[in-house]
C-alpha cells in the first residue's frame, strides 16, 4: 500500500534516472511498520522517501512515478528514487541485513528503468545537499564517498545479476567461480590470487598481473577489497584462497561495537590518553600513546564523538573527533 502522499511533490512524468540510498537516523525500533503510520501524520514537506526498508519488511510510502521530497536537492527530489535503509542507529547486524535488503530492491528498480548500476547512478545524499547521510553506511564502508559508492554498486550487481565491472577484462569475466574464498583472513597468511588485485581498497584499477602468485596479507581495512596482499594491491576475499594461516600469533576478540580493521596508527605531535576498560573519556586511563608512537589496532568504533581504536594490546585510543582530521596517520 502507498500513503496518500501520491503526487503530492509532483509527478515526473518519465521514469527515474537515479536512485539515493539513504540511512534514515532511527533506533531499532524504527522499522517499516513504524514509518507507515508515522508517515501517515507527518507533514511531507518535512521529508520522505518512496522505500523504507527495515527488519520487519519494506514499506513504501510513494509511487516510483512520482517525485519525493527526500534530498534536499530539486533535481533530486524530481528525478531520483529515495530508498531509506532504516534503524540505522541501531545493532550493526540489523543495518547491514536491511542493507542487503535496500541493495535487493534497488537492483530490481534498476532492472524495471532500465539503469546500468554504477557510481553514476546511486548519487549520495551528502553529494545532494548539506548532511551526514548516509552516516552508518559510511562509517562501515569506507568514511570516503568513492569507497561507499563502489560499494554500493557492487551490492547490488550482485542481486542485479552482474558480478564484473565494467573494466574487466575478458580473461577475468571468464574465469571460473572460486570456489574456496578466503573466509577471516589474518595478517600474515599466506594467500594465493585467484583472480585480481586493486590499485586502492575501494575498487579502482584492477589488475590480473600477479593472478596465480601467491604473498601474505599485509593489511586489512573495513572496505569491499579489505585485504592487502603484499605491496601488489587489495583484494576482496573472492579474489584469494588461502594457502597457510600465519603462525604465532594470538587472536584478540574485538569488543562489542567494534568494526573490524587491522592496520598501524602513527601518532601526530601531541600525546594521547588512553583507556584501559572501555571506549570512554570516562574510562580507566591507561599507558600514554606518546607523540610519532606506533600502534597496531584492530579494529574501530565511534563512541561519545570520537573515534576511537582497539589495540593488540587491549588499550582504547581516541584518534580523532568524528568529522574532524585524525590526530595521526594510518597504515
Amino acid at each position: 500500500m502507498v500513503v496518500s502522499y501520491s503526487g503530492i511533490a509532483g509527478r515526473r512524468g518519465k521514469n527515474p534516472t537515479k536512485i539515493v540510498i539513504h540511512n534514515d537516523g532511527g533506533s531499532k525500533n524504527a522499522k517499516a511498520s513504524f514509518y507507515k503510520s508515522w508517515l501517515e501524520n507527518h507533514n511531507p514537506e518535512l521529508g520522505f522517501a518512496h522505500y523504507y526498508v527495515a527488519e520487519d519488511g519494506t514499506y513504501q510510502a510513494e509511487a516510483d512515478g512520482n517525485s519525493a521530497w527526500h534530498c534536499a536537492n530539486s533535481v533530486g527530489n524530481r528525478d531520483y528514487l529515495g530508498i531509506e535503509v532504516c534503524q540505522s542507529l541501531g545493532s550493526e547486524s540489523v543495518f547491514k541485513a536491511n542493507e542487503q535488503k535496500a541493495f535487493k530492491l534497488a537492483a530490481t528498480l534498476c532492472k524495471k528503468y532500465k539503469l546500468n548500476p554504477s557510481v553514476a547512478i546511486f548519487p549520495l545524499h551528502r553529494e545532494l545537499s548539506s548532511t551526514d547521510c548516509p552516516h552508518r553506511s559510511f562509517a562501515l564502508h569506507g568514511k570516503a564517498i568513492v569507497a561507499v559508492k563502489n560499494y554500493y554498486v557492487e551490492q547490488v550487481k550482485k542481486y542485479f545479476g552482474s558480478t564484473s565491472s565494467g573494466s574487466s577484462s575478458s580473461a577475468g569475466s571468464s574465469l571460473a567461480k572460486n570456489t574456496k574464498p578466503l573466509k577471516d583472513g589474518k595478517v600474515g597468511d599466506l594467500v594465493k590470487v585467484y583472480d585480481a588485485l586493486y590499485r586502492d581498497s575501494t575498487g579502482a584499477g584492477r589488475s590480473t598481473a600477479k593472478r596465480g602468485k601467491q604473498g601474505r596479507i599485509k593489511r586489512i581495512v573495513a572496505n569491499s577489497k579489505k585485504y592487502l596482499v603484499e605491496d601488489w594491491g587489495w583484494a576482496h576475499p573472492n579474489d584469494l584462497q588461502l594457502i597457510k594461516r600465519a603462525t604465532g600469533s594470538t587472536s584478540v576478540k574485538l569488543p562489542a561495537g567494534f568494526s573490524k580493521e587491522e592496520a598501524t596508527f602513527v601518532n601526530g605531535d601531541t600525546q594521547i590518553t588512553t583507556r584501559t576498560n572501555k571506549p570512554s573519556l570516562k574510562g580507566t586511563v591507561g599507558k600514554a600513546l606518546k607523540p610519532h608512537e606506533k600502534v597496531a589496532y584492530l579494529g574501530w568504533k565511534v563512541s561519545e564523538g570520537y573515534t576511537w581504536i582497539y589495540t593488540k594490546d587491549k588499550r582504547y585510543i581516541p584518534v580523532r573527533l568524528v568529522g574532524k582530521a585524525a590526530w595521526g596517520t594510518f597504515k
